[in-house]
């Protein structure tokens, strides 16, 4: 005779540790217990009546009160947890749940939530459209009877339960909410949560992981060796706009990329340049670019775009004091991606520039090339200088010695220490530093620190007639 077996689950078991909050009443209760006295009143017998006939109900109506807030907060915490009710018909009439279990599937739908999921596509957006394909997903395991979870992938995955349930509306409501990250997807995390998930379940199951995504390219970088358990059936879809059936149209989209301070180490006082690319997809048209300083509006341009074209908008400010300053470019256009409307950088201003001069001798020795640029820099050795000197020996340069350097100047560098040294400039000019290499009257004996061959004065073509013969 067919028999039908129901169990209770919990959605959220963490939250049963909230169960231990029943102590507060009890310790309440306990607190509140009045001490007793004796009182000696006179022989009354009506007034003992009257004590031992209230005593009783007073006594139950304590206890009473705390198995009614015990009783409170328990459901409170099971309610928060989310209990689910499951069942299912056990032909066989077997006590077991395993072999009930051998006839559900289990689906786990991963939803990208990246910032490329904010472009729109028509009238909506990419993450609409990943909504309703993750809801219809769901909606055909629940008619399946078929167990279901929802993970977001972002920066990090986000379950919508700890476990696979057939609780649709609760995973609805947690669909409802998802909203785009600034962070790009880590898609293969997510895959692999979710084929953890999906390893709990029968192998006789169908063991389905379906990854809805907008299929950007570089939330894909990393995933390139997933290992999941076996019979798992991996799909694949990209956002589809069911509602609109003409063709789309092209995605017209402006960013804001590359911003930059120059120079790298701007002084306080003078006047230094912001910049930052504009970059966009659209026809020509009039853009703002706003700059924002420490989330105050200072100056606007208003651009001509150009399409396909990247165009520099600069901005010309003068900081009043030192740093760090919070710099934001800001796009006020509503196309298709709101997310790369927006460019950041940090600026740190300083009233005296660091200067550091790398070479074998020391910057104070008259004759050295330290010592002619250390006196052509900072002639008042005090806080008149605009520039802060810093002497560093060759083997002794690091990059975290050019942290935050307005200007490398390059002496005497020996040939045991020229790699080391070119190496460690090249990087830095690379990231927007700048390099001074005075080389004097001597030859220079590193010649990998110059982007060009030296060659001596000497050298080249001597002129034999004219003004212009050769000595």
């Amino acid at each position: 005779m067919p028999s039908a077996y129901k169990m209770i689950s919990l959605t959220h078991t963490a939250l049963l540790a909230g169960t231990a909050l029943t102590a507060l009443p009890v310790i309440a209760h306990l607190l509140h217990r009045r001490a007793k006295r004796r009182v000696v009143f006179p022989s009354v017998e009506l007034l003992a009546a009257a004590r031992s006939s209230a005593a009783a109900p007073m006594k139950m109506r304590r206890w009473l009160l705390l198995a009614l807030r015990c009783a409170a907060i328990v459901l409170a915490v099971l309610a928060f947890a989310r209990p689910l009710w499951t069942g299912f018909n056990d032909p066989a009439g077997s006590n077991t749940m395993a072999a009930g279990n051998n006839a559900t599937g289990a689906v786990v739908v991963v939803l990208d939530i990246s910032a490329s999921t904010a472009q729109r596509q028509g009238n909506t957006t990419v993450a609409a459209l990943l909504r309703d394909q993750a809801q219809r997903e769901l909606d055909a395991a629940a008619a399946a009877g078929d167990t279901a979870n929802l993970i977001f992938a972002g920066a990090t995955p986000q379950l919508a339960a700890e476990q696979l349930t057939r609780n649709p509306a609760m995973l609805s409501a947690a669909l409802r909410d998802a909203k785009p990250q600034a962070p790009r997807a880590d898609l293969a995390s997510a895959i692999t949560a979710a084929g953890a998930l999906l390893a709990e379940t029968p192998v006789g199951a169908g063991r389905h992981i379906v990854v809805l995504t907008d299929a950007q390219q570089s939330n894909w970088a990393d995933v390139s060796d997933l290992r999941l358990p076996d019979n798992i059936n991996l799909t694949l879809r990209t956002a589809q706009n069911t509602t609109n059936t003409a063709s789309p149209p092209p995605v017209v989209n402006a960013s804001l990329v590359q911003p930059a301070v120059r120079p790298a180490v701007p002084p306080v006082g003078p006047p230094c340049e912001l910049s930052v690319q504009l970059q966009t997809t659209a026809a020509s048209a009039r853009l703002r670019v706003e700059l924002e300083i420490n989330d105050t509006v200072i100056d606007t341009r208003w651009v001509l775009s150009n399409p396909n074209t990247p165009q520099q908008v600069t901005f010309t400010h003068r900081f009043t004091q030192a740093g760090p300053h919070r710099v934001r470019f800001h796009l006020v256009s509503d196309d298709a991606l709101a997310a790369d409307n927006f460019a950041f950088l940090v600026a740190r201003p300083v009233n005296r520039r660091p200067v550091v001069i790398v070479g074998e001798h020391n910057p104070d020795q008259p004759g050295s090339a330290g010592y002619y640029i250390t006196r052509a820099l900072a002639p008042f050795n005090d806080i008149r200088d605009r520039y802060r000197i810093t002497h560093v020996a060759p083997a002794a340069l690091t990059h975290n010695a050019l942290q935050d350097t307005a200007l490398v100047c390059v002496g005497d560098v020996g040939f045991g220490t020229a790699q080391h040294v070119s190496d460690i400039l090249k990087r830095y000019a690379q990231a927007g530093g700048s390099v001074m290499v005075f080389a004097g009257s001597m030859p220079l004996r590193a010649p990998d620190l110059l982007p060009w061959t030296p060659a001596s004065r000497m050298s080249g073509p001597h002129l034999g007639a004219g003004d212009w013969a050769a000595a």
